[in-house]
């Protein structure tokens, strides 16, 4: 068990047969204690409403994150109000309360910050810096630092700086493999593809500004239908972002949170927007294909949920080739590691031969 943001100096938890169990004082985590058994704490060894939290069954726990997302959407629809947790004055409580209220936090807000909303395809870390942008409707540049600076003001972000600052760049990246359509415009080095992104300049050296287009997708009048989200008294971003076309395709998804994940794949926005214009008319929608800004090479269809990206490699002469493209998030320094690295050091070459 983790101690709330107040202090417990004694929590009794009883289970539904009427057994007990204490919890040691807790100050600053666990530090204070010495090492402790499950003997020690006089803990039933057989709870079952414990064996969703910790069990290695993902569909369990995905099941039991899931219920409790429903309770909590049903309580918000009948304008109800969150359960409290318990507080410093607490001195009992129900094992069961401990499991509904404490245990399924840190799985939900990993699933919120993880994984991108499906109506706006953005992440909240990402919404933040958005909503930041329009705020202060700069026209000229801003460094890296300073709109993470403002967007902890402004959108009362409370996971540290430097998550912002590699948000803001990942908005800005229009290598290949990176975005489709890049919110933010790139003003300084934000990353090749050669690491991936991760070569980009330190944020303090590189500047950004709001990509126009993005008042395009996200028109600005939808404010006034939008449910906006409120920290401490004071209304920051949206709880989602309504864009003209689904931009979690335009962009793609990619996220690991507590028993979900995500993965999408990018598709070409004019497709995309051709799909949409079919769907208002009635008419039925055309398959995509995943598709990736300034990538030459080819993707292929496996089965109905996976897809293989292919480079382009051409033989020169019998003892060279030329590769013109790489596979799709497949980085130029990992390939020429893994592959071209091992390829020139191996006396056997025959597995190697290119048709």
């Amino acid at each position: 068990m983790s101690s709330s943001e107040n202090e417990i100096q004694e929590v009794v938890v009883n289970n539904e047969k009427g057994k007990l169990a204490k919890s040691p004082k807790k100050n600053g985590g666990l530090s204070p204690n010495s090492t402790l058994s499950v003997e020690d704490l006089n803990v039933p060894t057989n709870i079952d409403e414990m064996e969703d939290s910790i069990s290695e069954e993902i569909n369990s726990r995905k099941l039991w994150i899931l219920n409790r997302i429903r309770e909590r959407e049903a309580r918000r629809g009948n304008f109800g109000t969150e359960e409290c947790r318990y507080s410093k004055d607490s001195s009992r409580m129900l094992l069961d309360e401990l499991r509904s209220n404490d245990s399924i936090i840190f799985p939900n807000m990993d699933n919120e910050r993880s994984i991108h909303c499906l109506v706006g395809g953005l992440k909240p870390g990402q919404r933040k810096v958005l909503f930041t942008c329009f705020r202060r409707a700069d026209t000229k540049e801003v460094n890296v630092n300073q709109l993470a600076e403002a967007v902890g003001e402004m959108s009362a972000y409370h996971h540290g700086e430097q998550f912002l600052i590699m948000t803001t760049i990942n908005l800005d990246q229009d290598y290949v493999g990176s975005n489709n359509i890049n919110l933010l415009l790139p003003i300084g080095q934000f990353g090749t593809r050669l690491q991936g992104g991760k070569d980009s300049a330190w944020p303090h050296c590189i500047s950004t500004k709001l990509n126009p287009i993005a008042k395009t997708l996200f028109v600005q009048d939808d404010e006034n239908v939008l449910r906006f989200l409120f920290e401490k008294n004071k209304r920051v971003e949206p709880e989602w972002y309504c864009p003209i076309i689904p931009m979690v395709l335009v962009n793609g998804a990619e996220g690991i949170g507590t028993a979900w994940s995500t993965k999408i794949p990018k598709y070409n926005p004019r497709n995309v927007m051709e799909n949409v214009r079919r769907l208002i008319r009635g008419e039925e929608m055309k398959k995509m294909t995943p598709w990736y800004k300034h990538f030459g090479g080819t993707i292929t269809q496996v089965d109905e949920q996976k897809y293989i990206s292919s480079g382009r490699v051409g033989i020169l002469d019998n003892k060279s080739f030329e590769i013109s493209e790489i596979p799709v998030e497949t980085w130029t320094q990992t390939y020429k590691e893994s592959v071209l690295e091992e390829l020139s050091n191996s006396t056997d070459k025959s597995h190697y031969y290119l048709e």
